[in-house]
């Protein structure tokens, strides 16, 4: 069994709502083959989540996530690696932070790490994480397209990973999405979004199109 190479950093700070001092571990670096609690955290949204033991009050640390996948698949497009940036951060800052977790985590994994891993390195949003570490990611695509006739919708899907170039496409849309003030928490919110940007929705077809070549 190889040991775990997750990452993380202490950071000490106070309750917003009554100054309570907070001590709390910011994952930067998780092994998801070594830590499925933390991979649950990812899934559920609250990894870089804190509660306030005296008053109870979440606190969210906005902060960047490297994914490693041991165990990835190539043969299904599965990327050994997924890189979410900080949800504030800007373009010259997430290559930066990219660039340092990589670093970090070749250092920790010594003789196991593949120089090759760098190009194949997928950035996804925070809120597509769960999505892209789901065992059925084709659930995001389903919702990109339009309701299958009922004589299939009993019909089951394989599993796959997501393929590398959904993701970066899926990424690139939240981005111009941001830019232009609109927030997709969810895949039902970005098929609606979708609705009224066609030149969006058919980048992502092209993406699917080239994924299923």
């Amino acid at each position: 069994m190889t040991s775990d190479v997750s990452l993380a950093q202490t950071s000490c700070f106070a309750c917003l709502q009554c100054g309570q001092a907070l001590q709390f571990s910011i994952w930067l670096v998780v092994d998801l083959a070594a830590r499925p609690d933390l991979a649950a955290h990812i899934c559920a949204g609250d990894l870089h989540s804190v509660r306030c033991p005296s008053c109870g009050s979440w606190a969210t640390v906005d902060a960047p996530l490297l994914v490693y996948i041991a165990d990835h698949n190539p043969a299904t497009g599965q990327p050994p690696l997924l890189f979410s940036p900080a949800q504030r951060s800007r373009s010259e800052d997430n290559s930066e932070e990219t660039s340092r977790l990589l670093y970090q985590l070749a250092q920790q994994l010594g003789d196991s790490w593949q120089e090759a891993w760098l190009a194949q390195v997928a950035t996804v949003q925070r809120s597509l994480l769960p999505v892209a570490l789901s065992e059925d990611p084709a659930k995001m695509l389903r919702h990109m397209q339009p309701p299958p006739q009922q004589a299939s919708a009993e019909a089951t899907e394989p599993e796959e990973a997501m393929p590398v170039v959904v993701a970066a496409a899926l990424n690139d849309i939240l981005e111009k999405l941001a830019t232009e003030g609109i927030a997709v928490g969810s895949v039902e919110e970005l098929e609606q979004v979708l609705t009224n940007w066609p030149e969006l929705r058919a980048q992502l077809e092209r993406a699917v199109a080239q994924a299923d070549s």
